[in-house]
C-alpha cells in the first residue's frame, strides 16, 4: 500500500513539475512578416536579410543597419514599424532608438503609443520618450507629461530630456513640480537644467515686441 501511495506522489509530481516547465518555456512568439519594398537597394536588402533570423542580437543589428540605409535616401521607416511587431524587447528598443535618429515624422504617433502602452517594456518607452524628444515632436507634449509621473525614474528622465529639447512652455509646471518633488537627484537636476535654460532663453528675447513702439 505504502508502495502504490508513493508511486501515485511521484506520478503527480513529474506531472506537476512538467506543468511548470511548460509555463516558465512558453513557445515562442512569431517574428513579423516585414514586406521587401519593391525599389529596395541592395544593400537594403542585404540588411533585411537579418530579420528572419532566431538571435535578437542578430534582429538588432539588422535593424540598425535598416537605418544607416536611410542615409542614402532609402525609406526605411515604413519597413522599421514593422519591426515594432518584434517579441524580443531589445530589438523594439532598437527600432525605437532608430526612429528617433531619421526626420520622418510618420514615426511620431507610433512612437506616442509605445510610450503610453502600460504593457510595454521599460527601456522601450524610455527610448520612445528620448526619441520623441530628437524629433521634437510637439503633438507627444501632453504624453510625455504624462510620463512624468511614472514609477521608473528612468522613464522620468527621458521625458525630462524630451520636453526640454521640444521647448513647449506648456511643460513648465510638471518640470519645476520634477525640480522641487522628483525622489531622483539625477532628475531634479536636470529639470532645474532645462528650467534654466528656458529662463534665459525668455530673458533673452526680451520683452514682447509685437506692439508697434
Amino acid at each position: 500500500m505504502r508502495l502504490a501511495d508513493c508511486c501515485v506522489f511521484l506520478i503527480a509530481l513529474v506531472g506537476c513539475l512538467a506543468v511548470g516547465c511548460s509555463r516558465s518555456n512558453p513557445e515562442p512568439s512569431p517574428l513579423p512578416v516585414v514586406s521587401v519594398p519593391g525599389d529596395a537597394s541592395p544593400g537594403l536588402r542585404a540588411a533585411l536579410d537579418g530579420l528572419p533570423s532566431p538571435d535578437p542580437k542578430r534582429r538588432s543589428l539588422s535593424v540598425q543597419q535598416i537605418g544607416e540605409a536611410a542615409a542614402t535616401g532609402e525609406s526605411v521607416t515604413p519597413i522599421l514599424l514593422q519591426c515594432l511587431g518584434d517579441p524580443n524587447h531589445l530589438v523594439r528598443m532598437r527600432v525605437v532608438q532608430v526612429l528617433g535618429t531619421l526626420d520622418d515624422q510618420a514615426a511620431i504617433p507610433p512612437l506616442i503609443d509605445r510610450l503610453k502602452d502600460p504593457s510595454e517594456d521599460r527601456d522601450v518607452r524610455a527610448r520612445a520618450a528620448e526619441s520623441l524628444g530628437k524629433l521634437e515632436a510637439t503633438e507627444a507634449v501632453e504624453p510625455l507629461v504624462a510620463a512624468m509621473d511614472d514609477m521608473f525614474w528612468h522613464i522620468r528622465y527621458d521625458a525630462i530630456v524630451a520636453l526640454g529639447r521640444i521647448g513647449d512652455r506648456r511643460a513648465e509646471a510638471v518640470l519645476q513640480r520634477a525640480f522641487e518633488y522628483d525622489p531622483d537627484f539625477d532628475n531634479r537636476e536636470t529639470a532645474k537644467q532645462v528650467l534654466t535654460r528656458w529662463q534665459a532663453e525668455d530673458d533673452a528675447d526680451g520683452p514682447d515686441s509685437s506692439s508697434d513702439g
